[in-house]
């Protein structure tokens, strides 16, 4: 990894209500196709600015029962995450305020990481 700063990166979309809203409506089939042939039931998956977790809970439902991480640095798109959680449809998916530049997790915690494109978009 290089060092860049990263402190000054930006999400040019901005986390406005309507953009939050409007990314609600994106899911694994529609967004994350080219991903989906390569993760599998009992692969540990991590999502990377998960935003309001539509597509994290597809592919949480794609490699359940492993466990299914969606970090995202807003608190408020992680609590629209947590209030549009369907249990039913997934059972080992959490949610967390989380930096993938200061990240908790080894290296070797999870089989496969997922980042929307639009996710690190510099400033």
């Amino acid at each position: 990894m290089s060092n860049l700063a990263y402190a000054n990166e930006t999400y040019q979309h901005g986390h406005h209500a309507a953009v939050v809203a409007d990314h609600a409506k994106r899911t694994a089939d529609t967004v994350a196709a080219f991903f989906l042939p390569f993760i599998k039931p009992g692969m540990r998956l991590l999502d990377v600015g998960c935003g309001p977790g539509t597509i994290t809970s597809g592919l949480a439902q794609r490699v359940e029962p492993a466990d299914t991480i969606g970090i995202d640095p807003s608190p408020g798109v992680i609590e629209t995450a947590h209030s549009l959680l369907d249990r039913k449809s997934v059972k080992h998916l959490t949610f967390e305020v989380g930096d993938i530049y200061k990240t908790r997790f080894a290296a070797e915690a999870f089989d496969a990481v997922f980042a929307h494109p639009g996710v690190a978009t510099p400033a």
